[in-house]
């Protein structure tokens, strides 16, 4: 083994010495010892620069404040991303170029081929069939055989994807872990809410109300926050109740109704503020509120406490209010009275006579099989359009559902201290999206969807589009995200057709997949593709003659000839309006192939 001959210590400062693999073309040098000698001389020049340029930033950064060092970092770092960023695109086209160019290569060959062959082919070349269960082809055609969700409920209509009927229940899948009912594993939806969602006269209307019709045929409940007036049939054919609010009418609502919880009058009261003044309330505004609510409740013994009440609190502020907001009577009187003059338009602005008194609608109102709350005239009365917020209609819808949800959970504890199953109810939110319109009011719906579970109460939320969602507020701004957060809280989403423009909400919101989203685009009147859970499937809504009367929304734009709508609803009302087990044989013939043993059940 020969050793170098050069042993003289390694100066950085001269010239590189000569390397080891110039050692090995030198007769007599070279080996194991030189390259590790030339090794170490190598790392030592490296970190003798590396001394050299850290020395060199040093001098150059002492001369630099403390603010400009970090922005120093800041633009090195960012030059670092750019340029990787830079280099991973180049790394990227470059792959693909290639990938091209060898498919390409391999296509001309297969041409080469084919053409010389003619319409011979060896055997070689012959490729089986593929064959593969539909649990890997549904990954290439998602609806393709899938398995559905069992006839449990009220029929739907018909799976055109997977074959067969399609029924749908909310309770009835919530209590479910399988599709085959088995107690094991997960349930099949998280909840019951659902979102629906379509271009106008595609049949979401339609849905809800035979949804509505059918389950009343199972003993649940329905109400319709309706700012149309177009349930009013529904309720009707129910034998239920239309309770038409409109200022100065005879019918009033108290958002202060003492539900057991004082957390929900708090709430409502804070939500309404909030959206009358059109921003969110200060610290100072939020605690006097609170203490006036309390106040009002104090000197209201004889009677229901109304708003005026805590207006009245708040113009002449007490003692036990001032300290509320930390100052003296008249500071109270001043930070309040913004909010204070926004509750007297409550009695005195385009809303008087709906929310400043005592509800003047009977209790067992609130029990009935159907109600609707009829808000067509508030919608009049306040112009209402698609391009801009209605505050006054989003106001009332919101105390509507807040009302609604009082009254659920009243029923609920009745029956729980009773020993009785708590009253299912099915609500929808029609036009959903002028509340989310207004700033501060997504919440109220977010609340109303988490109480869902021990209320007994599946919320229906109609909308146009997944862009309403945005109205809530700017771009990722709070209020947008709890707007969006309802699609989450929604464990059934029913998609009509949607515009081209929608496509890429959609596609985003859902995760569509390809296949997924060209039917979308191509949806008849009638048909949606129904979200449940993980389960998807598109469904054509069938209805029987009489739903299609009661369901009609077109009347207005039809020709006016007699046709299948026109029948009369008498039978079904006759079989839906008994109380107690229906008549599940009479109502088949009307609603077509229920299931009678799940009906009697």
């Amino acid at each position: 083994m020969s050793t170098p001959t050069d042993q003289r210590p390694v100066d950085v400062a001269e010239a590189a010495p000569v390397e080891w693999w110039e050692h090995e073309h030198t007769p007599g040098v070279g080996g194991p010892a030189a390259r590790a000698a030339a090794q170490k001389a190598r790392r030592a020049r490296e970190q003798a620069a590396k001394k050299a340029d850290a020395e060199r930033q040093e001098r150059e950064l002492s001369g630099l404040s403390r603010a400009e060092r970090r922005q120093l970092r800041r633009d090195v770092k960012a030059s670092e991303r750019f340029y990787r960023g830079r280099i991973r695109a180049y790394r990227r086209d470059r792959a693909a170029a290639a990938a091209r160019a060898e498919a390409a290569h391999e296509s001309r060959l297969l041409d080469q081929v084919v053409d010389a062959l003619g319409d011979w082919v060896p055997m070689w070349a012959e490729q089986p069939p593929h064959e593969a269960t539909t649990a890997n082809t549904a990954a290439i055609y998602p609806f393709y055989n899938e398995e559905g969700l069992g006839h449990r409920g009220p029929l739907i209509g018909l799976n055109v994807t997977g074959g067969g009927s399609f029924s749908f229940d909310p309770w009835n899948l919530y209590s479910r872990t399988s599709y085959t009912e088995e107690a094991s594993g997960r349930r099949l939806i998280t909840n019951g809410n659902m979102l629906v969602l379509g271009a106008p006269g595609n049949g979401k209307s339609a849905l809800v109300k035979t949804m509505a019709y059918r389950q009343a045929a199972f003993g649940r409940r329905c109400e319709f926050i309706d700012p149309k007036g177009e349930y009013g049939d529904v309720v009707r054919a129910l034998e239920g109740v239309v309770l038409a609010l409109r200022p100065g009418g005879d019918q009033a609502l108290n958002p202060l109704t003492d539900v057991g919880d004082p957390r929900t009058r708090r709430n409502l009261l804070g939500s309404l503020t909030r959206a009358l003044l059109g921003r969110a309330l200060t610290p100072v505004e939020q605690a006097g509120l609170l203490a006036a609510l309390a106040q009002a409740d104090w000197d209201v013994q004889d009677r229901e406490v109304c708003l005026p009440d805590v207006e009245d609190a708040l113009r002449d502020p007490d003692e036990t209010i001032a300290a509320a907001v930390n100052g003296s009577a008249e500071f109270a009187k001043e930070a309040l009275r913004d909010v204070m003059l926004t509750l007297g338009l409550l009695r005195t602005g385009p809303l008087a006579g709906m929310f400043d008194r005592a509800t003047t609608i009977p209790e067992d109102t609130w029990d009935r099989r159907a109600i609707a709350i009829d808000l067509s005239a508030v919608a009049q009365l306040a112009g209402a359009d698609d391009a801009g917020q209605n505050v006054p209609l989003a106001v009332t819808m919101m105390c509507c559902s807040a009302f609604l949800t009082a009254k659920a959970i009243q029923r609920a504890s009745r029956a729980q201290e009773t020993g009785e199953r708590v009253p299912k109810t099915l609500r929808v939110n029609d036009e959903g999206w002028r509340v989310l319109a207004v700033p501060g009011q997504a919440a109220q719906y977010q609340s109303d969807f988490k109480l869902q579970r021990a209320s007994g109460v599946v919320n229906v939320v109609v909308m146009h589009r997944f862009s309403d969602l945005r109205a809530a507020g700017d771009e990722g701004s709070r209020a947008t995200k709890l707007a969006e957060g309802l699609l989450s809280d929604a464990d059934t989403v029913v998609v009509y057709k949607q515009a081209g423009a929608e496509m890429a909400d959609v596609e985003e919101k859902l995760h569509l997949t390809e296949s997924e989203s060209t039917v979308i685009e191509h949806l008849e009147p009638g048909q949606a593709l129904w979200i449940v859970g993980k389960w998807r499937g598109l469904i054509h809504h069938l209805r029987s003659q009489t739903e299609t009367a009661l369901s009609d929304t077109d009347e207005a734009m039809s020709s006016g000839l007699p046709g299948a709508g026109a029948a009369t609803a008498g039978p079904a009302i006759d079989a839906l309006a008994t109380a107690g087990t229906p008549d599940v044989e009479r109502l088949v013939d009307e609603l077509g192939d229920v299931d009678a043993a799940d009906a009697a059940a």
